[in-house]
């Protein structure tokens, strides 16, 4: 019966440092990635579909191996890369960026001439979008926010 009563007692000792640490370790991370209201850990995904078009149009044809970029700050600094498939989609999963500042501050650029998918299309200038929040994705700890470009233009 001893040996049942420590058993309990010891328990009992680590279920309560258990939840009294909890807190304090969740409060300490909390900074790395609470994108949107909290969680541990956040990541941005920036997913789109590229079109081969001068305007945003729903309807041209997709905009196929095309090179695009996050770029952010004054300087269009380049924080992630990505390359279009066959049917124009583009995906780049980027580490915690303060969201207010991506939003604001953030671009998608197109790095490869329009006119590479059609040669009516002007060839001087790139295509470019600002990015909108779509929504965030949980799980677990992992907190997920969600970006889309808001529509390409020429630049």
């Amino acid at each position: 019966m001893t040996m049942l009563k420590n058993k309990r007692i010891t328990f009992s000792l680590i279920f309560v440092c258990l939840v009294m640490v909890s807190p304090m370790a969740k409060a300490q991370l909390g900074g790395l990635g609470g994108l949107l209201g909290g969680g541990i850990l956040g990541l941005i995904n920036i997913q789109g579909v590229l079109r081969c078009s001068a305007n945003g149009n729903v309807s041209a044809p997709a905009f196929v191996n095309a090179g695009v970029q996050l770029q952010c700050g004054g300087q269009n600094n380049v924080v992630s890369t990505s390359t279009t498939n066959s049917a124009g989609l583009f995906s780049m999963l980027v580490n915690p960026i303060q969201l207010s500042t991506l939003l604001s501050d953030c671009q998608v650029a197109v790095t490869t001439p329009l006119s590479t998918c059609n040669a009516a299309l002007p060839t001087g200038q790139l295509l470019s979008s600002s990015l909108a929040l779509v929504g965030e994705t949980v799980s677990g700890l992992l907190r997920v926010a969600n970006l889309r470009p808001t529509g390409f233009t020429l630049a």
